[in-house]
């Protein structure tokens, strides 16, 4: 019986190439534009100095390129007493079925008030998953405004009564501990590889990793923030200081 030898296809064949460059520089510049000419001020939100993305912005990407949108899962856990909710989006861009998926979630301990919790919080974590999703089909996984967001309050100063020496305190954890601040870094990408966490007597110190980039640090700094959290220049660290209680 003869064995039929089959023709050798080219190497080139199995290999993954990248666009032509000029095609993908046009593309690029192309998406530019597009934030500048179509993308409102109201699209748009400034944190530390960097504008992020809204979800209106986002909407106005998905109709622009014919993407949509569909709910792939919805869950939500309770953990240390504060609802969590999580939801994973599919963005399709509907002339090619290219497709990415992303996931969303939000914690009753972002914040200290919502005017309507269980409602709030399920939209944001819903809102969180949308944009992402269209952003990693669209827009390079750029970060989305309600990704930065976390507060819709100022928050005021707090005074350190462990500074006074005249005075007796007593040290109170509240609701706020290592595993509440590994979560919430963790919600918004940030695992054991980028900080590191403390537990020392006076505060949790956070610390970031020698390599992070500008981006993590803002996502990090406004999630830490609304936690009650500072950064101490001096060591290049942030510190959620324990609340105190004056006796």
């Amino acid at each position: 019986m003869a064995i039929e030898k089959r023709a050798e296809q080219p190497l080139t064949h199995a290999i993954v190439t990248p666009a032509e460059v000029d095609a993908v520089l046009d593309m690029i510049k192309s998406f530019e534009y597009f934030k500048q000419k179509v993308l409102t001020a109201n699209d748009k939100v400034n944190i530390q100095d960097k504008p992020f993305i809204k979800k209106s912005g986002w909407a106005k990407y998905a109709l622009a390129c014919a993407v949509s949108t569909e709910v792939r899962e919805e869950r939500v856990e309770e953990r240390n007493g504060h609802r969590i909710y999580h939801f994973t989006y599919r963005a399709i861009h509907r002339p090619s079925e290219r497709y990415a998926e992303a996931v969303g979630s939000a914690s009753e301990a972002e914040r200290k008030e919502w005017n309507h919790p269980e409602h709030d919080v399920r939209t944001l974590a819903q809102t969180r998953a949308y944009n992402r999703a269209i952003s990693n089909l669209v827009g390079g996984g750029e970060i989305s405004a309600e990704e930065m967001q976390t507060s819709n309050r100022t928050r005021q100063p707090r005074a350190r009564a462990r500074n006074d020496p005249e005075k007796q305190h007593q040290i109170k954890l509240g609701r706020i501990d290592v595993n509440v601040i590994a979560y919430n870094l963790k919600a918004i990408g940030i695992g054991e590889d980028d900080i590191s966490i403390w537990d020392k007597d006076e505060g949790f110190y956070v610390d970031p990793s020698k390599d992070m980039s500008d981006e993590d640090y803002n996502r990090i700094h406004a999630t830490l923030s609304e936690m009650g959290a500072e950064w101490l220049e001096d060591t290049q660290r942030w510190v959620i200081w324990k609340e105190a209680e004056v006796q």
